[in-house]
C-alpha cells in the first residue's frame, strides 16, 4: 500500500482505498511495536511502503501479537 491508497497484489494494483481508509490502516501499523521476520515454507507477510516502511513476515509456528492479524485481516478485506 502506498500513500495514494493504491493496494497491489503481485505487482497489480488490485484497488484503491480512501484517504480515511489508508489513515486506519497506517494507525494499525504504527500500534505494531515491534518487527518480525520469520519465513518458512508456508508464512505470511506485511509490506506497506510509505513513511514509516513496514516489513512483517512470519509462519505457523511464530509468536504474533493480535495487532499483527488484525492489520493483516484488514487489508487482506481491502484487497478483495
Amino acid at each position: 500500500m502506498n500513500l495514494k491508497g493504491e493496494l497491489s497484489r503481485e505487482g497489480k494494483i488490485v484497488n484503491k482505498i480512501s484517504c480515511a481508509e489508508v489513515e486506519k490502516v497506517f494507525e494499525m501499523a504504527d500500534a505494531v511495536v515491534f518487527s518480525i521476520n520469520e519465513p518458512d515454507n508456508f508464512y505470511w507477510f506485511i509490506d506497506i511502503k510509505g513513511k514509516k516502511p513496514v516489513k512483517l513476515v512470519w509462519n505457523s509456528s511464530s509468536q504474533v501479537d493480535n495487532g499483527v492479524k488484525n492489520l493483516y485481516n484488514e487489508l487482506n478485506t481491502l484487497v478483495k
